[in-house]
């Protein structure tokens, strides 16, 4: 069902220009016609119909009204998010970030809105008509999700049990604001007139029992000095549960559109791919001859002629590469990675919201006001593809890591395998490396802001003049955290060979140090542990601690 939305012309919405002066236009109030009554009898006024009036106008026209969304609206549908309830406006496109669906580890959990799908760096967000801080990571977006480079406005900051109605502009913004209003401006208005107390609580779970979400917030607020001044406060905790597609696995496959000849032919540019896997990478590792493509005849053959792949046990093994399509990328089903597993529908997310505001009149004509927030937010990438030895992917992870056909984790019978195909001195393998570093990232947020100022009224000439003049501070604090592999480390540990004297597997560094790893870094000697990469599992924690290391990114907006 669509969320409902009220209309309201541009005329009513001034809260969206923060300093203005806006005169007052003068227009006829149409009276219906109707029958004189008699003299003796008087008629109640029912209604009053008002098709211009003295109303503050902006300084110029839109075509199209503003859509409002109302605090009743927000409360009857139980959304804990604003972005929510704006994302079910038609106008709004695919978010640039929220906490569902495939995720960037610089955002996760955070919500953006993106207005006619223009981009979130391209819809300003407003509060009480005042720019907001935007706590939009000052990194490069990934390939696989992200918001990209500008001022968005994350919604988690903003307590949903404190909104008033929401106004979204879609015209006229940017001669205003710049660039980031040309999808247009949404304008978030708060509850800072509150007399009373509200307590709730909320709940909610899926229909299989799990992403499950929790909410508590306290709005109270009291006037004071004979109702010249008001103060109110809110605070907000919601904890949302996390959800991941292997949660959901036989509901719903990892499915994906990708060109074809045959989606040409047929006047497609994409065709559906169900089931979809990636042929040429495997958890376990597939060998190659040269690093190409094992399903278009780079791969090692068994005496049947069967293409093969390491097992868990570190044997080659006959592997099925699945339906192949006419791109090199994906097939349908087959032994190939499921990118399923590295795929989520709901990112674990924990806020803290904390909000007060202020205002005193001094004269009817002149109000003090200031606001203070504070939004605590910690979101989790519940998963992620990993870091890959892949022809494809070596700008991510990467490319085909070469190793000795005398590599000490090798068995007897891959090695007989490896060597009727060829091989003689090395090898290429390719492999999805879900068993090293974590596919996670952690997202913490800490915003800050500070609104005080004056506003007020004065009539010149017949005219009323409205005034405002405010101090707007605000601050984001950012701390990302997550698993990456260390080159270095990574290729002196899978060059391993058996020590002569012990018999034990050691890394081939710790035998003959090099002057500089194939990084030309300093050869890390000191503390190397072999990895072995033939079957997934197959690394053991100390290898996998000698090569992944824990990353930690700090921004300041």
């Amino acid at each position: 069902m669509r969320h409902p939305f009220h209309l309201r012309h541009l005329m009513a919405s001034t809260a969206l220009f923060g300093v203005s002066l806006a005169a007052w236009s003068t227009a006829s109030i149409a009276l219906a016609a109707a029958a004189p009554a008699p003299a003796t009898e008087t008629a109640d006024v029912q209604e009053v119909v008002v098709t211009g009036s003295r109303i503050p106008r902006a300084g110029f026209d839109t075509l199209q009204p503003a859509q409002t969304v109302s605090s009743e609206t927000i409360a009857d549908r139980g959304f804990t998010n604003v972005a929510d309830s704006l994302n079910e406006l038609s106008a709004f496109g695919t978010p640039g970030s929220n906490n569902t669906g495939q995720q960037s580890g610089a955002n996760v959990g955070q919500q953006f809105v993106n207005l006619y799908g223009l981009g979130a760096q391209r819809t300003l967000t407003l509060v009480n008509g005042r720019r907001f801080v935007s706590s939009s990571a000052a990194t490069v977006p990934g390939p696989f999700g992200g918001a990209p480079a500008g001022q968005e406005v994350d919604l988690n900051d903003i307590p949903a049990g404190l909104v008033d109605h929401v106004e979204v502009l879609t015209v006229g913004g940017a001669p205003t604001y710049g660039a980031d209003a040309i999808a247009g401006t949404v304008n978030i208005i708060l509850k800072d007139n509150y007399q009373g107390v509200t307590l709730e609580t909320q709940y909610g779970v899926s229909n299989k029992g799990d992403g499950s979400s929790y909410a508590a917030r306290l709005l109270a607020g009291g006037n004071f000095a004979d109702d010249r001044g008001n103060v109110t406060v809110s605070v907000e905790y919601t904890k949302q549960d996390g959800l991941s597609y292997a949660d959901r696995k036989k509901v719903l496959p990892y499915d994906t559109f990708v060109p074809s000849a045959a989606c040409t032919a047929a006047g497609y540019g994409r065709c559906l791919i169900e089931n979809a896997t990636v042929p040429s990478l495997s958890p376990n590792g597939i060998p190659v001859l040269t690093g190409g493509l094992p399903q278009y005849g780079d791969g090692i053959k068994n005496a049947a002629g069967q293409t093969v792949a390491f097992a868990k046990d570190g044997t080659l093994q006959p592997y099925n590469f699945g339906v192949l399509n006419d791109g090199p990328v994906f097939a349908k089903g087959g032994d190939g990675y499921d990118l399923s597993s590295a795929s989520s529908f709901i990112a674990p997310l924990n806020r803290t919201l904390l909000d007060g505001f202020a205002h005193y009149d001094l004269t009817p004509h002149v109000r003090l006001y200031g606001e203070a927030y504070y939004a605590h937010n910690e979101g989790r990438q519940l998963a992620a593809q990993p870091t890959y030895q892949s022809t494809f992917f070596p700008t991510y992870g990467s490319g085909p890591v070469e190793l000795s056909i005398n590599n000490a984790f090798l068995t007897p019978q891959a090695k007989a395998i490896l060597q009727a195909n060829g091989v003689t001195k090395t090898f290429f393998l390719q492999r999805a490396n879900t068993d090293l570093a974590p596919p996670t990232a952690t997202n913490l947020i800490n915003v800050y802001r500070l609104v005080t100022g004056v506003k007020g009224d004065v009539t010149i000439f017949d005219r009323k003049i409205n005034w405002d003049g405010s101090f707007n501070y605000g601050r984001s604090e950012a701390t990302i955290t997550g698993f990456d592999i260390n080159n270095a480390n990574f290729y002196n540990a899978v060059n391993a060979v058996k020590d002569p004297a012990t018999g034990n597997i050691v890394c081939s560094v710790t035998l003959t140090p090099p002057a500089a790893t194939p990084y030309g870094q300093p050869a890390s000697v000191t503390g190397c542990v072999p990895l072995n990469l033939f079957g997934s599992g197959a690394p053991s924690a100390a290898a996998r601690n000698f090569v992944v290391a824990r990353t930690s990114t700090r921004s300041r907006i």
